[in-house]
């Protein structure tokens, strides 16, 4: 794909990537890097490397009766630049730029395209005990309506990227065929948790900042999860509202050429009001059947067999499952 890209366009895009995964601390790491005065990271994810990938974003493909709403990244994408750029307007001048986006260290589209425009970008992913991130990717799905079936089921019959989203190695190998080692940062979840300061330290250097953030006097943990009260009910109502509420809201407001039609307002009140009585910050989630952890364990220390070398980390002194 030619790009065609000019000086102003070229400095007004983003300079580092904060590229997933999911469930792995990135909307922590956003709040506290966004707290910089000389760093500039729009609140919301554009998507836009995976516009058009079905396998991480497939709430983008719906469809009204006899239509689909589809996407095309290499033939649209002056248009999209555009829409991509507008993320990006508020930063004041000399600022660093920033993105963050869950879905682009596990897309297979993302990486070619990153470094087609931004070859010099800077490339921050966290990593989690895969075990641990997969699980909480659930519970995710659950509270947005994307999953209708127990942990179990869903790994059975319909994984999705639930279980692609944990196979880091696979993921790093394509980036390291458009980008040097040195221009990515690996973050470990765990370790992030544990020596939050010492992490953002590295991470002000790693962008190449002079000055790195306090973290002592901010609220660092932005995005409790929520979870069901009665969680047969949750996947009672998730069967009722997958088609009707997910994804939408991408498609009313956020994405290209936005279409209101898409946004089923009966619906999303009953899903807001339902929200508020069945999701409470006060309870955790079950812990995670044994027989699955251990089984979950064993197939992700074989796909992710080499991601200690990869990576220059021991992972082993993080994660209990590897």
């Amino acid at each position: 794909m030619k790009i065609s890209l000019d000086a102003d366009q070229i400095q007004c895009l983003p300079k580092f990537i904060i590229g997933g995964g999911m469930k792995c601390g990135t909307t922590s790491l956003h709040f506290i890097l966004n707290q910089h005065p000389e760093i500039f990271i729009p609140q919301e994810e554009s998507h836009f490397f995976t516009i058009d990938d079905i396998e991480q974003n497939p709430d983008f493909f719906l469809r009204k009766p006899n239509e689909w709403r589809c996407w095309n990244f290499e033939e649209n994408f002056q248009e999209y630049l555009l829409w991509y750029l507008n993320f990006f307007k508020p930063a004041r001048p000399n600022q660093i730029i920033g993105e963050d986006c869950v879905s682009y260290l596990s897309s297979s589209k993302a990486p070619a395209r990153i470094a087609s425009i931004l070859p010099n970008v800077k490339l921050i992913f966290m990593l989690r005990d895969p075990v641990a991130r997969t699980y909480s990717q659930y519970w995710h799905w659950v509270k947005t309506h994307r999953a209708i079936y127990s942990f179990e089921d869903t790994l059975q019959f319909a994984p999705g990227h639930i279980i692609q989203r944990s196979l880091y190695q696979q993921h790093i190998e394509r980036y390291l065929k458009y980008f040097d080692l040195s221009q990515i940062k690996i973050i470990i979840f765990e370790e992030f948790v544990q020596n939050t300061q010492s992490v953002i330290d590295e991470v002000c250097e790693f962008i190449g900042l002079q000055d790195s953030i306090d973290v002592s006097k901010l609220n660092t943990h932005t995005n409790k999860a929520l979870v069901p009260r009665n969680i047969s009910l949750q996947l009672a109502i998730n069967r009722l509202l997958k088609t009707t509420v997910s994804g939408h809201k991408y498609l009313s407001y956020h994405l290209p050429n936005p279409d209101p039609s898409f946004d089923p307002k009966f619906f999303t009140r009953l899903n807001s009001l339902f929200q508020r009585l069945n999701l409470s910050q006060n309870i955790d989630y079950p812990s995670i059947d044994l027989g699955t952890k251990i089984f979950l364990g064993k197939y992700f220390s074989k796909e992710n067999i080499g991601l200690p070398k990869l990576i220059n980390v021991v992972v082993e002194n993080y994660w209990e499952n590897t």
